[in-house]
């Protein structure tokens, strides 16, 4: 469905929070960039995996340097401590996309004519 005179407003409010829904889904498994511009997986597989080391890490059956993969296969050989802090920025920045696309979705349902709702630009504001 293309935005337009043929909708109504209410369906083409729908219709962009379902591109935000998209847009934040897009931001989130493009992966997290972390203080030293690497660039993690962040999509499902990757989380449950780090958090299944995590859990680990956390009843001490794994307590040596481990090898991770970031989102170019680049092996990097981590601590305990930063594989928790990598899982911490993971989490933080997904919530970060989610809050911004709340804030996109109040923003949406606040209008009140068309042409004004037409011209929002869903694309501003999200995390790098």
């Amino acid at each position: 469905m293309n935005p337009g005179s043929d909708m109504s407003l209410d369906q083409l409010k729908n219709w962009n929070k379902d591109l935000v829904n998209a847009a934040r889904a897009d931001k989130i498994c493009a992966g997290y960039t972390d203080q030293n511009n690497i660039t993690w997986g962040n999509r499902d597989t990757d989380i449950i995996n780090l958090s299944g080391v995590c859990t680990l890490i956390a009843l001490g059956v794994v307590t040596g340097n481990q090898t991770w993969r970031d989102q170019n296969n680049i092996d990097h050989v981590m601590t305990p401590t930063d594989l928790v802090t990598l899982a911490g920025g993971l989490a933080y920045y997904a919530k970060l996309c989610y809050v911004t696309s709340w804030t996109h979705k109040a923003n949406i349902d606040a209008f009140d004519n068309i042409n004004d709702l037409l011209n929002y630009d869903i694309n501003t504001g999200w995390p790098g």
